[in-house]
């Protein structure tokens, strides 16, 4: 089972990775905005919601992504999805 800090973890590389900015994952911030700070392409957001659903075992629909607009809104989705498939 994993744990609350080691998901952060694989969410907060993930992210860093689709980002068309260079950053590491230690500054991943919850209230950094996908598009504007972090210049995440749609394109990329596809592929962010695919690897998610791998690395976390979860769906997440087209509905529930357009509305997130920051990393702490992915994050609270992840969590959503994870305790509903527990």
């Amino acid at each position: 089972m994993s744990n609350y800090k080691e998901d952060w973890q694989i969410l907060a590389s993930m992210v860093a990775n689709a980002s068309d900015i260079i950053i590491e994952a230690k500054e991943i911030k919850e209230d950094m905005l996908l598009k504007d700070d972090l210049n995440i392409s749609s394109l990329m957001s596809v592929n962010l919601v695919v690897d998610l659903e791998k690395a976390f075992d979860i769906k997440i629909r087209e509905s529930d992504f357009s509305s997130i607009l920051n990393v702490g809104d992915l994050w609270r989705l992840v969590i959503s999805r994870r305790s509903e498939s527990s």
